[in-house]
């Protein structure tokens, strides 16, 4: 992020084909998605939801939250990076942000090996709060297409119902 920051693309096989500008953008996306409640009542951030399952892989400076975010409301819809103070909130949303984003990162619990963005993508949308996610994917509109194409689940895994199976007909 740093070197974004000074005008740098981000290296392409870590992250997907994209300007410093873009690249920035869609980490301030995915922090803001990873650090806003979407729920009327106070409830973790994504990354603390799954935090238990991860933190024997994490780095040591990814810590467990035991404060809920706020509640959403009209007055406070987002709460991006810059708003947020708590160290280990900011570090957690991060956290997920490189989990969403990188092309590699370390190995799932329970899967053995490190799995590919999109199936790790899949992994950490499911169960997610549909409001958050459909905020997210209006974001995801403003990102370049070829990017999304390449490198995220499309919208319709993570909003969308499952298909249909087939049923027996019971009479």
């Amino acid at each position: 992020m740093v070197a974004a920051t000074a005008g740098y693309s981000p290296p392409t096989e870590q992250w997907g084909l994209l300007s410093a500008r873009d690249f920035l953008n869609i980490v301030h996306d995915v922090t803001t998605w990873s650090l806003t409640n979407f729920e009327s009542f106070k409830a973790p951030c994504p990354a603390t939801v799954y935090y238990h399952d991860w933190a024997p892989f994490l780095p040591p400076i990814f810590l467990f939250v035991t404060s809920y975010l706020r509640a959403w409301t009209p007055e406070h819809p987002e709460r991006p990076m810059r708003l947020c103070v708590n160290p280990d909130e900011r570090r957690n949303a991060l956290w997920i942000t490189m989990a969403l984003l990188g092309a590699e990162h370390p190995a799932m619990p329970g899967t053995g090996h490190a799995i590919d963005r999109l199936t790790r993508q899949r992994q950490l949308f499911r169960g997610q709060n549909p409001a958050g996610l459909s905020w997210l994917v209006s974001r995801m509109q403003h990102w370049p297409e070829a990017y999304r194409d390449a490198c995220w689940v499309a919208w319709e895994e993570f909003l969308l119902p499952p298909p249909v199976r087939a049923c027996a007909v019971v009479s």
